[in-house]
């Protein structure tokens, strides 16, 4: 078997998998999901989830899907499609009227990998009966105003809080714009019911109960402008027969303008739509785990929700940490560098300071161990509002610092897209393979990118296409002045996709002598097109157009596009 995206849900010693059986040989028979239970004390289950007329297909995806056990392991919930009778034909003459006229029906989705989510359902599903039956599942629909629902939270035997979506037609995407207008919801399983509990004009995500059941915590922040920006970690009061009204939540993390500095000496930029709460977050009672971006790397805290105290997680292990799970204690950790591929280690409780590898990531043989360097823009281009002169240009360097043997190396200017993301100390194929090959490479985090505070993110919207490319362009300067004597200035080639295209292409156009070629996917170049349709006018205000100059668009096989940029750079050479 296999699936899009295989979701497990688990509780003690049991297990389920929402998984997809593999595609029919007829192409008229669509692969069919399953749900597979395991429990100690009864025999493993099978419950078959497409051929029910309860609801649609189960969703799997990052943003809606979910499986969640009970409390006391007897029921599983999911999110799935809404159930809609086969579209047919006006000319269709079979006896079952069901679906017909149907069949060229356009329904709103939210596109962007996400088509074919109309109309989202709860649906719950008894795991010590016989569960395969209609009849002894619970199913849901939330109110018409809901675009979609997920993130599902058991906070009771009969009782879920979940994220629900506000529709505001027409969705323009969820996955690389987490921050779309949504409540909080109560689900009561018993009444049938689902009631508001945060108010509109503002996105929530991320709810977890803390293990004394006494407070609901989640991520909240507002919308509309840049698609991710900064975020609050708030608490409002939970218990058996908690209150269902709107009330202000407690602040636990607020806003960050600018970077602090905690009590351990570490830097803390605040919280994001792209920070990072794991399922089981919680250390101790009150204390919550999470992971964000910080400067240069992806940084790991801890945060008491009583004392509102921040610290780093304490781990040793340099660059990116990301929190994955947290159970008695003891944190599962993801960790890489540019340099080193994922690995996996157990953070002890007893022994906080040690971490035990799990599985361990590969080191690039080509790649040496120090040729990674970080440092700030020493002197970024002014900004036009001096509010934001102070706001840092984090910059990463991949490659050797002293002189080796050979001739000076080319450097390719890697350029991350979004504009609202950034680049940090962890595995990128890309930046090893272009060192591996003879490059160096620079990845300046220009302003508008995460880790350095809300200032950061909003002091590019207004200036892209003049703020960001001269960034990009004094952090390559900088580069080729600290490392001349390993560099060869004649030789600097541009990268980047999206957000990274536009700036790629508009910097050729602005130094065409300077840059020797570029390599650009889906770059944002088409504002005829794009700017009657998109929710980020501002990365439309400055585009160059080139034609097509793909190296190998006369070759009849498939290369990766990493070949391409390699030997595209490599014709290019001076």
């Amino acid at each position: 078997m296999h699936d899009e995206r295989q979701l497990i849900a688990r509780h003690g010693y049991s297990r389920a998998w929402l998984v997809q059986s593999d595609a029919s040989f007829s192409a008229e028979q669509k692969p069919v999901k399953y749900m597979l239970v395991q429990r100690p004390d009864l025999p493993p289950c099978t419950i078959d989830l497409s051929s029910t007329k309860l609801h649609g297909k189960v969703y799997s995806d990052g943003e809606f899907g979910c499986l969640k056990f009970s409390p006391d392991g007897s029921h599983l919930a999911f999110v799935a499609e809404q159930y809609r009778p086969k579209p047919k034909s006006f000319l269709d003459t079979s006896d079952d009227a069901e679906g017909r006229g149907d069949q060229f029906l356009s329904l709103p989705d939210w596109g962007e990998q996400l088509t074919g989510k109309h109309k989202s359902v709860v649906v719950v599903v008894p795991v010590d009966g016989d569960g395969t039956k209609d009849s002894d599942r619970v199913m849901m629909t939330p109110p018409e105003w809901c675009a979609g629902i997920g993130q599902l939270q058991w906070t009771g035997p009969q009782e879920l809080v979940a994220v629900a979506y506000v529709d505001a037609s027409p969705r323009l995407g969820l996955i690389y714009c987490p921050i779309r207008e949504a409540v909080l919801l109560h689900v009561s399983l018993t009444e049938k019911k689902f009631t508001e509990l945060t108010p509109r004009g503002e996105w929530v995500g991320s709810p977890r109960l803390d293990p004394t059941g006494e407070a609901l915590v989640y991520l909240r922040g507002p919308v509309g402008g840049p698609h991710v920006r900064e975020a609050q970690l708030v608490s409002r009061p939970w218990g058996p027969q908690p209150l269902l009204d709107i009330v202000p939540p407690a602040v636990v993390i607020d806003y960050h303008q600018e970077e602090q500095v905690l009590q351990d000496g570490s830097l803390f930029a605040g919280l994001t739509g792209a920070s990072v709460v794991p399922e089981r977050c919680f250390l101790a009672p009150h204390q919550l785990v999470f992971s964000t971006t910080a400067r240069f790397a992806t940084q790991t805290y801890v945060v008491d929700i009583k004392s509102k105290l921040v610290e780093a997680l304490k781990a040793p292990l340099t660059g990116s940490v990301t929190a994955l799970d947290v159970a008695d204690g003891r944190v599962l950790l993801g960790h890489s560098t540019l340099t080193v591929s994922a690995s996996l280690h157990l953070l002890p409780k007893m022994y906080p300071c040690i971490c035990i590898p799990l599985v361990d990531g590969c080191r690039l043989a080509e790649v040496a161990e120090d040729w990674l360097d970080t440092w700030l823009l020493a002197d970024p281009p002014s900004h036009p509002d001096p509010a934001y002169n102070s706001v840092p240009v984090p910059v990463l360097y991949c490659g050797p610092t002293q002189p080796t043997a050979g001739a000076k190396r080319p450097l390719v200017s890697l350029l991350h897209g979004g504009p609202h993301s950034a680049y940090t100390n962890s595995f990128y194929m890309l930046v090893g393979a272009l060192v591996g090959a003879g490059y160096s490479v620079v990845m300046p985090n220009y302003r508008g990118s995460l880790g350095v505070g809300a200032a950061g993110i909003h002091s590019l919207p207004g200036y892209v296409g003049s703020l960001d490319t001269g960034d990009c362009h004094a952090a390559v300067l900088e580069c080729l002045k600290r490392y001349n004597s390993v560099l060869d200035e004649r030789n600097v080639f541009l990268c980047g996709g999206s957000h990274g295209g536009f700036l790629v292409t508009s910097l050729a156009g602005q130094y065409p002598d300077f840059y020797c070629a570029v390599s650009t996917r889906n770059p944002v170049t088409d504002v005829a097109t794009m700017a009657s349709i998109t929710d980020i006018p501002d990365c439309l205000l400055r585009v160059h157009v080139y034609p097509d100059c793909h190296p190998l668009r006369k070759v009849d096989v498939e290369v990766d596009t990493l070949i391409h940029t390699i030997n595209w750079f490599e014709q290019h050479k001076r």
